[in-house]
This record gives structure tokens, C-alpha cells and sequence, in this order.
């Protein structure tokens, strides 16, 4: 039923009732006769509803003709409507023109004409004679905006042509000027648009020649020539040219009979047409110009055989010529010889498109003579093959890149004779031997390959050849035919080759030609299944290779062709699909396979040593995936043929792939027997060495994949740790290394998994947590930024997925805590709370995911191990509060989470840390909701409690962080900025409510102004005296700010004076006694970049009046 339903959807047009829809309501938009449509509305609804209408076509654009039984009722109402507009219009009924019926409805028809073609389309124009007027008289119109209503223009050309076929006395239509003025007005409308270059000229160059053909019009066409003639000597102009072969050719088309005066003009024209290099050079011109030669010639033939097209023939020996009675004394003139001359040479253009028309010219023209002269014609065309080969020994590899066109043309011209029946039974093995040449033709050329055209066109010669001859003359080639079409199906590089080869093999299967389990293939390898070259590549190939008559043949093709392609996606391709048909019978198979991918390694050309290595890597893991120890042997074999290889081959220039192919090749074949071999042991390191050393990424992972043999571990862990390790000698100073290394680390544990107690020691387990703690603290800055980032993210990683290790295998553990002292764990937690407050992004959404980590992983049997700390309190913020929307990394959605964390003992100091370095950062991304979080958060504590956190020890904790890196002004600075943020919040005024508050305070101004006078930052000075300023408000010590005030304002730096001033004076502004007027003035007007002796005085002066003010306070 699936099966049924899908033939439905795409045998119909399914959106029939919408699109007509959209019509009939455009149709019925009433539109206001106006110049002008800024006023009308509905010209905005219209165009809408047209886009919607385009783009249901555009969905048919693949199967257009599905679109055949509904085209009637699509065009009929468009067309009533644009013919009664323009019936109206020439009345002059209206003042001006509707867009819904002479704009919108050309556009309608014109969609449906792009959609199904010009030819299709026009049956269902009307055509009556009453018409022509109306039509002649639009298209006048239409010229008035020549580049707005081309649409129109096209439509009405094609409404008139059709006009023109109607059998009617032209001179009835005569004005009262004179006769033959309505074949005049109809000529001139043709000629005017068929030097356009759009679609125009192909309509007018159609209405043109059907009005030329009308019996009333005989002999017109040969003075059209005649003036074509005559513009193109005086200027070689391509639209002249064009346009006159194409009327000339459409008039020519049905291959009827002309007047010697017309041969005469149109083969001078074609003359004329050749003497000019400019012409000749053009695509369109050459194409239209053997278009016409092709119908010249076939003018002077008879027609065809009818029953000749009908019969699947291809003609053999004892049948005889079943067109020989129809003119026995035949001969073939010197003009029609002089067009096959040129129909083969056209067959070598260098345009596609030419070569197309030549082709099918020349079989049109093969079709109407005698079985002896189109044998000749066939010869010809297989004496092409030949041009660019010397003494029929080809090999595709020498053959030039200028044998393309030549080679597509012949193919071309093969299927169009095969389609028509024209090969005779004694050429067909020599058309076959030739299409088994063309179904391989891949020429490299510069970073790409030509031919897929060659290809394509070998895949139509064996389908038509499939409709045209009978099974009994096609089977002693079937076997062979079948092969070399399901091989080209499977294993093409192009898409449309892979198709077309399919094709060709269901219709010969669907002719009843004896193709070995040709239905069965067809279910393999259908059209469908070959269009995803992974598809073909790895399923359809080995099912196909369950027939032995294809299997040795796909193996041969994919070491003979595709392995030594250009492309390495082909040859990786390729080495997969040999694996998977060798994994048919990998003990007989293999062997063999094995050999020949090993003699591919010892060519000169990098893609062949390339293709051999991936192939020997692909068997190496099949061998090794299917662990059948009699097979191991091989799989031993093939390690060993590293050592045969010269050491240039992995060392020599851009040689990534081959490097990488070599890791694979190891990682795939290493075992512990190889350890034991002398010469191979030293070339499987050395590749390693290189590709570790390697600028590229690939090459690099290929060769960490090689090293997961579980050989040498400790020695691996030992070399990451010291080049992490500061104190090691071993330590890189490469900050992409150690990240590297950071990586490694957890990969290796996991990698060993339940073997980990096994083969390592708990100390070094816990040296590699050591190092894990000690990324967490690396700030390393380059020119690239903050670069300590990618190890600090690294450590969290790797500490969380060691920890998530251990918990999986709590049975393994003898002695879980010395494998992870509980104090190392709690300090790697710590740490992993101090980055998720700090600044970064990045480094606080993979913080925060690692300690969900921990708390989503399975806990270990024991009270407390490896647990975190107020785990319920976390659990609560960041799981079951937890927004799928939101990001970590978003710090006005982290910090207020983060911050009520910070009751939690045991990380408070690594936590607080975070937050100060946040406050402290120059992005407000971090520093605004760090800051809002802190304040809003100390709001709610209280100013002192015995046994719990409160306002007083949450500034004796940052007070802690600054006396603790009083020397470090990375973290000193930002410290000071958080008791600013404090001061500003009024949280120090809370502080100061108690005695221990004060002196809290007091330690704070001590720390802050302590060898403020000889520091050497100038940022931590001003730092520290905006601090202190704002101090100077805080009424429990704000003579002692006061007292302090003077070490600022007459420091040696001057900025550090002047920055002084404008804080003081800002403090002062917000306190709430009153202050000397005096204060305020010496704080404006002193000119505090003068000298320091200058300044004493009024420092000390403004240190009086706000002691002053203290004291009244």
C-alpha cells in the first residue's frame, strides 16, 4: 500500500486545485483604471499570489510532464482573460491597461511555457483568424515598455504564430493602403524582435518561418536571405546571424522540399556565415548553422521508412536492405555528401551543444539513404575514435585532452544511429569494442578529469542499442556488456554516469537481452540505490559480487581503474567496497587481494601507493574485525610490508594522504607479535614519528588512532605528563601541544577502560589528576588572547570523564581512595567551581556541564567518595531549575546561580576567587552580572552570625584573596574593584554596623594604601584610591580614609593625582553630611599635574576639612 501510495503522489499534479485557486483570484482582483498604482492596493495582492503560482511550477520543474492533462484548464481562463483585455484595450474601451490581464496573465501563461515548453503548450492557444488583429495590435503595445513587458511580447509572438498556420487569405486582413499590408505587419513584427537577444527572437523566428511557409507567401524567404546577406558583409553581427539561421531552420524542419532558388540562398548564407571568424567562434551560431545544414541536406532525401523506426532492428547479413526498393538507382548528390563532411566535423566542436545537433543531424540524414551509405556514415563516425590514437593502440591515459569533444561527439552520433537502428550486425562488435573503450574514458587533466560527458553518452548508446536490435544479435556480448555497464553503474565517480549506466542495464534486462541475474541486479543496483555513491560503494557492491560472473570483474575494475583514480574520495571509496566483497569469503579472497593492493604500493605514482595503502588498510581491519585467529597470519603480513617501502615515500612533499593512509594501515595490522619484528619495528615509528610532526590535522589523528594499541602505555602517559609538567625537562612551551596532550590523557584511560588497574599504577593515575589541577590554573596569554583557556577547558574535560571512568568501575577499584584522594577530588572540584565564575564564556558553559557531569554520573558505593559537597543545594540550581534555552555561558543566567554556592565551605574561596576575576574583567558580558549577582546576593545575608555565613565573613573571604596575592596584580586589582562594587552596593556600610566589621574594614584600608606611594602600576594605585575615597564616606573609619587621602593626592604619577581628585570629589557629592565648601574647591580648581611639592598644601588642607566633616559627623 506505501508502495501504491507513492506512485500517486508523483503520477499527478497534486497542487492542481491550489494553483487554480491562485489563478481565479487573480483573475478577479477588480483593478482601477489609473496611470499611477502607488494608490492601488491590489497590486500588492497581486504579486503574491503570482510569486505563489511560480513556485508551485517551479515543484513540477522535474516531471513537467505530469502537468499534460491539466494544461487545458491552466491556460484557458488565463488566455479568455488576456485576449478579452486586449480586445478591449484595441477598442479603446479602456484609458489604460489592467495588470491582471495584460501583465499578470502573460506572466501566468508564460510560467506554464517555461514549465512544459513552447511546444507542449502552444496546442492549446487559440487560433482563429478573428485573432490577428487583436494580437498584432498588443504586441504594438508592448513595444512601448520593451523592457518591462517581455513576457507579453513572447506570449502574443507565439499567438501569432500559431495565427499564421491557419489557412486563410491573408489579403483579407489588407487595410485600405494596399495589398500585402497584413503580411508586412506580421514580417515586420517578426523581424523586430529577432535581433533580441531573449526569448523573444526564438518565438519570432517561429512566427517568422511558418509565415514564410503559407503558399501565399512562397518566394518571400528568399529575399529575407538575400538581405541577410547583404547586413552581414557590411557587419558581421551575431544576431543578424542568428536569427536568420533560426527562422531558416524552423522553416526547414519538417524536411519538406524547397526551390532551387532557396537551396541556393540558404547554403549562401551558410557560406556568408563561415567566412567570418567572429561567427564562426559563437556557440548559439555553430549550433543553428549545422541545424540548418542538417535540414538542407535533408530536403533533397526522401522521407523515411515508416516502418523502419518501428521494428527493434539492427539489421543482420541475411535480411538485406529493407530500403533498397525505394530507389534503386540512388545516388547520394555532392551537396549531401559536403553536409556529412561537415556533420562529422561539427561532431568534433568544441561546445556540447553543436556537437548534439550534429549528431542527431547526421543520423536524420543516415536514416533516409540506402543501408550501404549509412554504413559508410557509421564507419566515418568510429573513424573518429582513431584521430587521437596512433595505430589502434590506445590507452586512455595517452590520449590528449582535445580528444574529448571528438570522442563525446562520436558517442553521440553512435546513439542517435543505434536509436534509429542504423548499426548493422557485422559493425556491431566494432561499435561495442569502441563503447567499452568510451565507458572508461577519465582523462586527468589539471586538478579535476574530463570525460563524464563520454561516459554519459556510451551509457545512451547501450540503451538505445537495447531498443533497436533484437536479443539474438546482442548476446554473444551480453556477459561482457553486463559487467562493464553494473561496474560503471557501481563505481563511477559522477552521479549521473552511475544513473545513466543503471538505466542502460535495466532496459537491455527489460528487452529480453540475456544479462546473467539481470533482475536480480536491477533490485541491487537500481537507479535509486546508485545515486549515493556511499551506497553503491559499501551495499550495493558486495551484493552484486554474490553472483560470481560479476565478482572477479568489480574487483579487477576497482584495483585497475578506480584505486589509481585522481580522486582520493574515489580510491578510499574503493578500498572500502574491496573489503566488503572480500568479506564475502575473506579466507580464499583475501589472500589474493591482499597481493595486488601490495604491488600497487610499489609504483612511482603517489595515487596508486595511496590507493594500495588504503586497500591493505581496509583488509588489515577486516582481518582484524572478524577474529578468526587462522586468519591472523595475513593480517601479520600485511604490517610486514611496511618495511619494504623507501623512507622518501613517507617524508616526500605534500604527502598527507599517503601518510595517513600508512597510520591506518597500522592501527588496522599492529599487534603484539609485530613488536617482535627488527626492520618493520623502525618503519611503523617512523611513520608514526612523522605523522605525529605533521602540519595536518587528519594526518595527526590517524596516527594517534595507530598508537591505541594498548602497548607502551605507561611509557605514552609518562611522555604527556612531563610535556605538560612545567618542572619536567619535557615541558612544551607549544600551547597547542600540551592541549593536545590534555586531550590525550582522559582518552587513554578510557581507552583502557577495565584494564586501567590492571596496567597502571594509582600514583600515576594521581599525578595525571595533579596536572588536571594544575591546567585549571593556567592563564597563558599570546597574541591570540587568553590561550590558557584551551587547557584550563581541557583539564575540566579530562578530570570529569577520569572521575565518570572511575565511578563505572567501582568493582575494579581495590582502593578507590588511592587511586583519588578524597582532598584531590575536592580541590578539582574547586577549581572546576572557580572557572564556571569566571569571565570566559566558553570556559564557564564547559565548567558548568562538567559539575553536572559529576552530579549525573553513578555515585560510588561508600558514604561521601568522590561526592560533591552540598550536593542537594547544586543539584537543585543547576538540574532541577535548569532551562533547556538558556546557555551556560550566559552570565546573567549563570552568575545568580553560581553565587548562592558560595555558602558552601568548601568551595567558597575558589568560587569567590571567580566571581573577583569576573568583576575585574574589561567585558561587560561577565563584569555587570558577576557584580549585580554578588550585591544582590550579600543584600540577603546578615550583618554577623556565629555560626554561618554573613555579611562580615564574605569580606573577610575577598579580604582573605587580596592579602593572599598582594603581590599579583592580576587578582589584587580586580579584588579592589570588588570592594568598590561592595562600596557602591552600601554592603560595607552593613559591614561596618559591628565592631569585628570595622576592623575588617580598617585591615581592608591598610592592605589598600600599604606601598601605595612607590607601586609601579598605575592602575592599582587608582584603583586603590577610588577605594579608598569611597571609604571616606563610610562613617565608622572615615577619618582613617581621610588620613590616607594625601598618599594619593600627591603621588608621583600625575594621572594617578588627577584621577584621585575627580573620585574624592564624586565620594564627597554623595555623602551625607555636609562638607567644607573650601574641600570641594581646592578639589576643582588645584591643578593636580603640577609639581608634588606644590600640592602638600592643599592636600593637607582638604585632609583637614574632611576630618572636620568626620568629626561632626
Amino acid at each position: 500500500m506505501a508502495d501504491d501510495g507513492e506512485r500517486a503522489r508523483v503520477a499527478n499534479f497534486a497542487k492542481f486545485d491550489l494553483y487554480m485557486d491562485c489563478l481565479n483570484r487573480l483573475i478577479a482582483l477588480d483593478l482601477v483604471d489609473s496611470p499611477t498604482v502607488d494608490g492601488d492596493e491590489t497590486w500588492e495582492e497581486g504579486y503574491p499570489i503570482l510569486t505563489k503560482m511560480l513556485v508551485i511550477l517551479d515543484g513540477m520543474q522535474e516531471q513537467a510532464y505530469l502537468l499534460d492533462p491539466y494544461l487545458e484548464r491552466m491556460l484557458a481562463p488565463a488566455f479568455a482573460t488576456f485576449r478579452a483585455g486586449a480586445l478591449e484595450d484595441v477598442k479603446g474601451l479602456r484609458k489604460n491597461p489592467r495588470p491582471n490581464d495584460q501583465e499578470w496573465m502573460p506572466e501566468a501563461i508564460y510560467q506554464v511555457i517555461k514549465t512544459r515548453g513552447a511546444k507542449t503548450v502552444g496546442r492549446y492557444f487559440p487560433h482563429t483568424v478573428e485573432d490577428l488583429e487583436v494580437a498584432l495590435e498588443t504586441l504594438k503595445s508592448s513595444n512601448r515598455h520593451p523592457t518591462w513587458h517581455w513576457q507579453r511580447r513572447y506570449v502574443v509572438l507565439l499567438w501569432l504564430s500559431l495565427i499564421a498556420m491557419i489557412p486563410f487569405d491573408l489579403a483579407l486582413f489588407d487595410t485600405e493602403r494596399g495589398s500585402g499590408t497584413t503580411f508586412i505587419a506580421l514580417e515586420d513584427a517578426g523581424r523586430t524582435h529577432l535581433l533580441k537577444a531573449g526569448l523573444e527572437r526564438d518565438a519570432a523566428a517561429l512566427l517568422l518561418a511558418r509565415l514564410y511557409a503559407r503558399k501565399d507567401c512562397r518566394g518571400k524567404v528568399v529575399s529575407f536571405a538575400q538581405e541577410a546577406i547583404v547586413d552581414l558583409q557590411k557587419k558581421a553581427d551575431p544576431f543578424v546571424a542568428l536569427g536568420t539561421l533560426q527562422v531558416l531552420s524552423e522553416l526547414t524542419k519538417s524536411g519538406g522540399s524547397l526551390d532551387p532558388g532557396e537551396l541556393l540562398e540558404f547554403r549562401g548564407l551558410i557560406l556568408e556565415v563561415k567566412s567570418h571568424g567572429n561567427l564562426t567562434q559563437n556557440t548559439l551560431v555553430q549550433k543553428w548553422k549545422v541545424k540548418l545544414i542538417s535540414r538542407l541536406a535533408m530536403s533533397e532525401l526522401p522521407g523515411r521508412v515508416n516502418s523502419v523506426p518501428k521494428k527493434r532492428l539492427i539489421p543482420s547479413k541475411d535480411e538485406g536492405d529493407m530500403r533498397a526498393h525505394l530507389a534503386p538507382d540512388f545516388e547520394v548528390s555532392e551537396t549531401v555528401e559536403q553536409a556529412i563532411e561537415e556533420l562529422l566535423e561539427a561532431l568534433q566542436d568544441r561546445d556540447t551543444t553543436v556537437r548534439w545537433s550534429a549528431a542527431k543531424g547526421l543520423a536524420r540524414i543516415a536514416e533516409r539513404l540506402p543501408s550501404e551509405y549509412s554504413a559508410q556514415i557509421l564507419q566515418s563516425v568510429i573513424g573518429l575514435y582513431d584521430i587521437h590514437s596512433e595505430s589502434g593502440a590506445l590507452k586512455m591515459e595517452d590520449l590528449p585532452a582535445a580528444s574529448e569533444g571528438t570522442w563525446h561527439g562520436a558517442t553521440l552520433a553512435c546513439a542517435e544511429l543505434a536509436r534509429r537502428g542504423l548499426v548493422p550486425a557485422d559493425e556491431l562488435s566494432t561499435v561495442l569494442d569502441w563503447m567499452k573503450k568510451a565507458l572508461s574514458y577519465d582523462i586527468r587533466k589539471g586538478a579535476h578529469s574530463i570525460g563524464s560527458n563520454v561516459r554519459d553518452a556510451t551509457a545512451y548508446v547501450l540503451w538505445s542499442m537495447a531498443r533497436a536490435q533484437d536479443a539474438a544479435s546482442i548476446k554473444p556480448f551480453a556477459l561482457d556488456l553486463a559487467r562493464r555497464l553494473v561496474a560503471t553503474s557501481l563505481f563511477d565517480r559522477e552521479v549521473q554516469i552511475r544513473r545513466a549506466a543503471s538505466a542502460a542495464f535495466q532496459e537491455n534486462v527489460g528487452r529480453m537481452v540475456p544479462f546473467p541475474h539481470g533482475i536480480e541486479i536491477i533490485g541491487k543496483a537500481d537507479f535509486f540505490t546508485v545515486s549515493v555513491r556511499r551506497n553503491a560503494f559499501e551495499l550495493a557492491a558486495p551484493q552484486v559480487a554474490r553472483h560470481l560472473e560479476y565478482r572477479d570483474f568489480l574487483l579487477h575494475h576497482l584495483f585497475d581503474t578506480t584505486l589509481k583514480h585522481w580522486d582520493p574520495a574515489m580510491r578510499e571509496a574503493a578500498s572500502t567496497a574491496i573489503r566488503r566483497i572480500c568479506e564475502l569469503d575473506l579466507a580464499s579472497l583475501g589472500p589474493s587481494q591482499v597481493a595486488k593492493a601490495a604491488a600497487l604500493t610499489g609504483s612511482i605514482e603517489s595515487e596508486e601507493i595511496h590507493g594500495g595503502l588504503v586497500t591493505l588498510a581496509e583488509l588489515a581491519m577486516a582481518y582484524k574485525q572478524s577474529q578468526r585467529p587462522e586468519l591472523e597470519a595475513y593480517r601479520f603480513e600485511i604490517f610486514k610490508t611496511l618495511s619494504s617501502f623507501p623512507p622518501t615515500t613517507f617524508s616526500r612533499y605534500r604527502n598527507e594522504r599517503i601518510l595517513e593512509a600508512a597510520c591506518k594501515l597500522i592501527s588496522g595490522s599492529i599487534s603484539d607479535q609485530a613488536f617482535d619484528l627488527t626492520g618493520a619495528k623502525t618503519a611503523w615509528q617512523d611513520v608514526i614519528r612523522l605523522a605525529m610532526s605533521h602540519r595536518e590535522v587528519s594526518v595527526q589523528q590517524a596516527a594517534a588512532d595507530a598508537m591505541r594499541h594498548p602497548h607502551g602505555v605507561v611509557k605514552a602517559l609518562n611522555c604527556l605528563l612531563n610535556a605538560v609538567d612545567k618542572k619536567s625537562p619535557g615541558f612544551s612551551s607549544n600551547i597547542d601541544a600540551r592541549q593536545n596532550a590534555f586531550d590525550a590523557l582522559p582518552k587513554i584511560l578510557t581507552e583502557l577502560g577495565a584494564s586501567l588497574s590492571r596496567d597502571l599504577q594509582p600514583l600515576l593515575v594521581n599525578r595525571i589528576f595533579e596536572v588536571f589541577l594544575a591546567g585549571l590554573d593556567d592563564y597563558t596569554t599570546d597574541q591570540r588572547g587568553d590561550v590558557g583557556s584551551w587547557l584550563r577547558m581541557s583539564s575540566i574535560r579530562g578530570a570529569v570523564s577520569v572521575v565518570t571512568l572511575y565511578r563505572q568501575l567501582t568493582q575494579d577499584l581495590d582502593s578507590p581512595e588511592a587511586w583519588l584522594p578524597s582532598k584531590l577530588f575536592r580541590d578539582i572540584v574547586a577549581g572546576i567551581f572557580k572557572q564556571a565564575a569566571e569571565r570566559l564564556d566558553n570556559v564557564r558553559q564547559v565548567a558548568v556541564d562538567g559539575i553536572v557531569g559529576l552530579l549525573q554520573c553513578e555515585p560510588m558505593d561508600g558514604p561521601g567518595r568522590w561526592t560533591l559537597q552540598g550536593e542537594d543545594a547544586i543539584r537543585h540550581e543547576l538540574i532541577e531549575l535548569a532551562d533547556p534555552l538558556k546557555s551556560w555561558g550566559d552570565g546573567s543566567w549563570t552568575f545568580p546561580k553560581l553565587v548562592h554556592f558560595l555558602v558552601i565551605e568548601e568551595y567558597r574561596q575558589s568560587l569567590l576567587l571567580g566571581f573577583v576575576m569576573s568583576i575585574g574583567s574589561r567585558g561587560e558580558g561577565a563584569a555587570h552580572p558577576a557584580s549585580t549577582s554578588l550585591v544582590e546576593f550579600a543584600v540577603s545575608l546578615p550583618a554577623t552570625v556565629e555560626n554561618g555565613f554573613s555579611v562580615q565573613s564574605l569580606a573577610q573571604d575577598v579580604l582573605k584573596v587580596m592579602l593572599d596575592n598582594a603581590t599579583s596584580n592580576i587578582i589584587f586589582i580586580p579584588t579592589l574593584q570588588t570592594f568598590i562594587v561592595l562600596l557602591e552596593g552600601r554592603i560595607l556600610d552593613k559591614v561596618a554596623s559591628t565592631s569585628a566589621g570595622v576592623d575588617v574594614l580598617r585591615a581592608l584600608l591598610a592592605c589598600a594604601v600599604r606601598n601605595m606611594g612607590n607601586a609601579k602600576s598605575a592602575q592599582r594605585v587608582m584603583t586603590a584610591a577610588k577605594l579608598v575615597s569611597g571609604l571616606v564616606g563610610v562613617p565608622a573609619i572615615s577619618a582613617e580614609a581621610a588620613k590616607c587621602i594625601p598618599t594619593f593626592l600627591c603621588h608621583k604619577f600625575p594621572k594617578v593625582r588627577t584621577s584621585t581628585a575627580e573620585d574624592l570629589y564624586l565620594a564627597i557629592q554623595s555623602l551625607e553630611t555636609e562638607v567644607d565648601g573650601e574641600v570641594e574647591e581646592l578639589l576643582l580648581e588645584t591643578t593636580w599635574n603640577t609639581a608634588v611639592d606644590d600640592l602638600q598644601e592643599p592636600a593637607g588642607k582638604i585632609v583637614a576639612g574632611l576630618l572636620a566633616s568626620a568629626t561632626l559627623d
